[in-house]
């Protein structure tokens, strides 16, 4: 269920990669207790808004407020101590380190030792099979599990917002459904916000509140979800059938 207010909002963010812009204007609103999901094409610049948001790139032009906090100029670290965490396309884990090691650098941005060893407690419970695990190099993992360690990693730092980026890449359809199951859970019984990538618009619509179709560094599409279900809409603003420019909700 929602809470009231909106916790994430951008507002008309540019960002380029030298002369190429990748954003264009881009501005989405996530309410607190929503599960918003970005979908579009490859390239569609859906990779950075979240690295924009979490500070990993500077815009141009633009502003990103959390819950009210202007942190446009943030420093990732101070980014995430405000509770953002992301989970990168690919999970990037560290491979080489055990799935017990990994969850504790992650927690290393708390700064208390006696609480990260509670909260990874919890996701042992909450992801049985990295507790059987919790010895193994991660990159022994198969995809599903690693995408629980990258879940579980974020988790670490009891973020209010988390990013996930493309979480159903490389991996087998029944693996991906479990994968959205679990990150509904959370949402549900940590109360925390999702916002979401996807290339694909097909899962994401049993879980998503709202929707944004990105495509060439600009929205062209935002909607709840409930409107948007017979897929004709999304399909035009994703492969570029809709007039140029953002199609809003309707009230």
């Amino acid at each position: 269920m929602t809470g009231t207010g909106n916790h994430l909002e951008v507002h008309d963010l540019h960002v380029s990669y030298g002369q190429i812009a990748a954003l264009r204007g881009v501005s989405i609103q996530v309410a607190c207790g929503e599960t918003v999901c970005v979908v579009g094409p490859n390239g569609a610049g859906k990779s950075t808004l979240m690295s924009a948001i979490a500070g990993g790139l500077r815009s141009k032009d633009g502003r990103v407020t959390l819950g009210g906090k202007d942190i446009s100029s943030s420093r990732p670290e101070d980014i995430a101590r405000l509770g953002v965490s992301l989970v990168p396309e690919g999970r990037r884990i560290f491979s080489t380190l055990t799935v017990e090691e990994n969850l504790k650098v992650a927690g290393y941005l708390r700064g208390d030792s006696k609480r990260s060893a509670s909260v990874m407690k919890e996701i042992m419970e909450m992801f049985p099979i990295l507790g059987e695990r919790r010895s193994y190099p991660a990159g022994r993992l198969s995809g599903g599990e690693q995408q629980m360690l990258a879940v579980g990693r974020a988790i670490m730092t009891e973020p209010t917002l988390i990013m996930v980026d493309e979480p159903s890449l490389g991996l087998a359809p029944k693996i991906v459904d479990q994968v959205y199951a679990m990150l509904d859970k959370i949402r549900r019984e940590r109360g925390v916000t999702l916002l979401i990538n996807e290339q694909s618009s097909t899962r994401v619509m049993q879980y998503a509140t709202r929707i944004y179709v990105l495509r060439g560094g600009l929205v062209q599409l935002n909607d709840a979800a409930d409107n948007l279900r017979d897929g004709e809409a999304i399909k035009k603003a994703y492969f570029g059938f809709a007039d140029s420019g953002e199609k809003k909700a309707q009230p």
